[in-house]
């Protein structure tokens, strides 16, 4: 064992240092120690020592001053020359060690105490070293140094113990040696913190042989259970419960009578099963008073288990059950209802009620839970919650909790009263785990197990840490932990099973389950619980055991073998031999179409017998309760849905489950019915409960079917409330072309009319798609007399289209007086304006919208300029001019207006832009403009080539204008001549 040490090595009263090293001669240097003149000595002897004089006397006296003086590593120095040159010198060593001890060396004065152990073999001064081994964490030596010590004559008990506790975690066996021949020497001088280790040690290392020939004659001393409880619980927590009870048995303290002994033996007997001996052992304790409290809830158990139901229901009832703790509570109640005792908890029921105490709630929850009362289980279970105030109670009720569905009510009292598993005791823990793994809790489960685990190593304790560990995904721990448990239950057996579902083991679950069943040895109750596992797999294994489906089919010859347990037989045969299994199904359909009819229909389709299927479905769904009936008809769509099915999928397709609304629709569309299915589908879409999205959806599949009225018929409801800009609107406007008929334009009409202001440009654009310019004019110029200038481009825009000219020139008047603030309705305007060739009104709104978008001034320019305003097209135009982007007519036009204000030069260099510009261009308009600034240009040959290769007339009658306009009267002749243009 490692100490630290403050480096205050505590002087170990081992060296019998006293001898003086008596100095001789030296008369002056002695004369100035004897006068304690100590400076002028220490100068003195420190001469003699640098001549040469290394005798003892001087050696001795110049160590001893110059420790007095302060300086210890100059004296050891000093010493250790002397000692070498002196080695059979022991004093001097010995003074040496002192030294080194006083001067905090540690590592200096184990070795100068090897050196004194090797010099004379001085156990004392070995015993010294121990502790100075120890001090060091230098284990291996001490160990050696204790061999050295056990075997002499002078060793002791201490020895042994110390060597032991060394020995045991590196050479168990050899610890276990060294403690037997201490039992043997000093059995009097052990303790039973020893016989425990004795024990622990033992048992792991499987010598079970060497516990009763050094143990049991140490028990035989002991009087208290104190002394002997810590060794059984050491041997009973590693599975020796019966050596446990030998030891016990042959204890002082059981032949002198000790009642808290006999309880000790009695648990020990009902840990191995014998409850007789236990109940009797007891029995004579409590009929002569003397049993302790403690044991009440071993007495009632064993009473139980030896078949003495009333001696404990009477002993509960005395007691009061209260009085004992609440997994005992819960035990009593288990073990009644699992020999199905229903008089004795009736017995207990009655008792309770007439009994009070603080945990009689529990109790009670528990007792009429057994019986089936779960309401008032339920409510006593409330109760007892709110008087909870520790860990015993809190864990028992949270465990009630799981037993009643209960989960989230038991996961928090789990957090409440068991997040520190350290100050649970076991049985709590037990109770806690068992919650935590229902509750499927895999941190706080492996907490409480591995606690657990470190208070009792029993089989409950450690299957419950192995599902811990599959919880926690460590399968392969957990399977090698229950490995290690011989003994077969079905506790272990459980627990295997829920540990290689829980790891997704399948196969090695499924071949396992399916060994079980062919086993012969287990119960019908086994396997049903097997045939329960293995339907629960979406696939089986491919192989399985001849041997298991002849025992499903045994079993199902038994009568005995009824209800669900007979259907997961049938099941499991089923999906291992369809043949084997049809008759007991057809059987089982016959008395039981409500729970037995899937597992038939599935053998049909596993044997492709659909016509059998179908035959059954219809000859027993007359038959059946609604929740069966929509099961088969399920199965019958899947089969291929018939006309009789009809009738049933149309009643409940009118419910609120969507799914038969789809199932029904489907069947009609695959008979072909369309009629029917238009009809279903119009009716079911004016259900109130129904979404807009679904009724439109709904209005979509009618139109899809070819019935296109009924289909506007539903969007104009859905549109009833809708602003334009809604689907549904678009739809209707899609259904209607690219004229709506008469009865649809009065509809949108009339919602137009009657919506608000804010979806009145939202109907003229709807308006627009379809070209109804007349409608726009009746609804936007009643708009606009009322204020809403924003409908002004929209008004404008159908004015043009009607060639309204007159009433277009008031809007635009109206406009231009009311100043015109956005810039994109003057531009909407002035195009308008541009098709009914209003230039001079075109012009003034394009130069207003240039206000706030310079690109404007270009076609302001050029509607000037057709308005024959020459100056004011020349202004805007230069403006426009300046802009980074100008296309060729912009250019163009500026010539022309330069042209036309004599401005031959820039008019020239506008030319030339203009006709760069429109060979960069395409389309005709860009030929007529390169065709007229050649002209302009004077490159008449050039123009009239363009001319010729063009096949539009228009462009030769704008050559010959152009001719005509530069004097070239017989040139413009020709150009008409030559195309046939008089």
């Amino acid at each position: 064992m490692k100490r630290i040490l403050p480096f205050a090595l505590a002087a170990v009263a081992i060296l019998g240092l006293g001898i003086a090293l008596v100095p001789s001669g030296l008369e002056q240097a002695f004369m100035f120690l004897r006068d304690k003149d100590f400076s002028r000595a220490t100068q003195n002897f420190e001469r003699r020592w640098s001549s040469g004089d290394h005798s003892r006397e001087v050696a001795n006296a110049l160590a001893e001053l110059l420790v007095r003086k302060g300086e210890p590593a100059a004296a050891a120095d000093i010493l250790r020359v002397y000692v070498a040159e002196h080695p059979d010198d022991r004093s001097a060593l010995a003074r040496l060690a002192e030294i080194f001890r006083d001067d905090q060396q540690r590592n200096a004065y184990i070795s100068t105490l090897e050196a004194l152990w090797k010099k004379d073999g001085n156990l004392d001064v070995l015993r010294g070293l121990v502790s100075l081994y120890d001090i060091a964490d230098r284990e291996a030596d001490e160990v050696t140094a204790l061999q050295i010590l056990v075997r002499s004559r002078a060793a002791q008990p201490e020895d042994f113990l110390a060597l032991a506790k060394l020995l045991s975690s590196r050479q168990p066996i050899k610890a276990l040696e060294t403690l037997v021949e201490a039992f043997r020497r000093w059995p009097m001088s052990m303790d039973a913190d020893t016989a425990q280790t004795f024990a622990a040690l033992a048992t792991g290392e499987d010598r079970l042989d060497l516990i009763p020939s050094a143990i049991f004659p140490w028990l035989a001393l002991q009087k208290s259970v104190l002394s002997i409880e810590p060794v059984a619980s050491s041997l009973s927590n590693a599975g020796q419960d019966a050596l446990a009870l030998q030891g016990v048995l042959g204890s002082g303290a059981i032949l002198s009578g000790d009642p808290m002994t006999l309880v000790l033996a009695a648990r020990l007997e009902a840990r191995i099963g014998q409850w007789k001996q236990a109940f009797e052992r007891l029995q004579r304790l409590q009929a002569a008073q003397r049993l302790p409290t403690i044991a009440r809830d071993v007495f009632v158990q064993a009473a139980s288990r030896a078949g003495s139901n009333d001696v404990a229901m009477r002993f509960i009832i005395d007691q009061g059950a209260d009085k004992f703790p609440y997994w005992l509570q819960s035990w009593i109640v288990a073990f009644a209802l699992e020999r199905g005792d229903t008089n004795f908890l009736k017995g207990l029921q009655s008792g309770a009620k007439t009994s009070s105490g603080k945990s009689l709630n529990f109790f009670r929850a528990r007792v009429e839970l057994a019986l089936g009362n779960h309401q008032e289980a339920l409510d006593l279970a409330r109760l007892a919650e709110q008087e909870a105030t520790s860990a015993s109670p809190g864990i028992a009720i949270a465990a009630l909790y799981v037993d009643l569905n209960g989960m989230p009510k038991a996961r928090a009292l789990l957090a409440k009263f068991a997040e520190d598993p350290s100050t649970l005791p076991s049985d709590d823990l037990m109770s806690a785990t068992e919650v935590a793994l229902a509750v499927r809790d895999a941190n706080l489960s492996t907490q409480l197990s591995d606690r657990l685990q470190k208070l009792r190593r029993d089989e409950p304790a450690e299957i419950l840490h192995a599902r811990a560990l599959g919880l926690n995904g460590k399968s392969r721990e957990a399977l090698e932990l229950l490995d290690q448990i011989d003994r077969w239950s079905e506790r272990k057996e459980h627990a295997t099973f829920e540990i290689l579902l829980e790891s997704g083991q399948s196969e090695r679950l499924q071949s396992l389950l399916f060994e079980r069943l062919a086993a012969g040895d287990t119960t019908m109750g086994q396997r049903t619980i097997y045939a329960y596992m293995l339907n629960d797999f979406k696939a089986l294994i491919a192989k399985s055991s001849t041997d298991a489906i002849e025992q499903l089919a045994a079993d199902l010859d038994d009568e005995a073998v009824e209800g669900t347990a007979r259907l997961s037989r049938i099941e499991l045969l089923g999906k291992l031999d369809a043949k084997e299994a049809l008759p007991f199904a057809r059987s089982a359909a016959e008395a039981d179409p409500s729970h037995a009819s899937y597992i038939l229909l599935n053998l049909y389709k596993q044997l492709n017998l659909p016509q059998d299927a179908i035959d059954f479905i219809t000859d027993a769904i007359p038959k059946l309760e609604a929740g069966t009936q929509q099961s088969l008809l399920f199965e019958w769509i899947a089969l291929g849905v018939t006309r009789p099915a009809l009738p049933y999928l149309k009643a409940l397709a009118s419910g609120t489950d969507r799914q038969w609304f789809f199932a029904y629709d489907e069947a009609l569309q695959k008979l072909g019915e369309r009629k029917a299915r238009v009809d279903f589908l119009a009716q079911f879409a004016r259900r109130p409960d129904l979404d807009t999205k679904f009724k439109s959806e709904l209005a979509s599949e009618i139109l899809q079917a070819g019935a296109k009225q009924p289909a506007v018929e539903l969007f104009m409801e859905l549109a009833a409330a809708e602003p334009p800009k809604s689907q549904a609107i678009e739809q209707l406007f899609y259904l209607w072309g690219p004229r709506p008929p008469e009865d649809a334009m009065k509809w949108i009409m009339h919602r137009a009319r009657l919506s608000s202001t804010q979806d009145h440009m939202g109907w003229l654009n709807r308006l627009a798609e379809v070209d109804a310019h007349e409608e726009i004019v009746s609804l936007a110029s009643l708009w606009y007399a009322a204020g809403e200038r924003n409908v002004a481009p929209a008004l404008a825009t159908a004015f043009a289209a009607l060639k309204m000219k007159p009433q277009l020139q008031n809007l635009v008047a109206s406009e231009l007086k009311s100043g015109l603030s956005d810039a994109q309705a003057a531009v909407q305007i002035a195009q308008a304006a541009e098709e009914l060739d209003d230039a001079h009104d075109a012009s003034l709104l394009y130069e207003h919208a240039a206000n706030a978008d310079s690109k404007w001034f270009a076609p302001a320019g050029r509607n000037a300029w057709y308005a024959g305003e020459q100056k004011r097209a020349r202004s805007l135009l230069e403006i426009a001019l300046k802009g980074i982007q100008i296309d060729a007519e912009t250019s163009f036009i500026s010539a022309e207006v330069m042209r036309a204000t004599h401005d031959e030069r820039n008019a020239q260099r506008l030319y030339l832009q203009a006709l760069a510009l429109a060979r960069q261009a395409s389309g005709s308009n860009s030929r007529r403009i390169e065709m007229l600034c050649l002209a302009r240009l004077g490159r008449f040959d050039e123009a009239e080539k363009l001319a010729r290769l063009s096949a539009e007339p228009s462009l030769r009658q704008d050559l010959a204008s152009a001719l005509l306009d530069a004097g070239h009267v017989s040139g413009a002749s020709q150009v008409l001549a030559v195309h046939g243009q008089r």
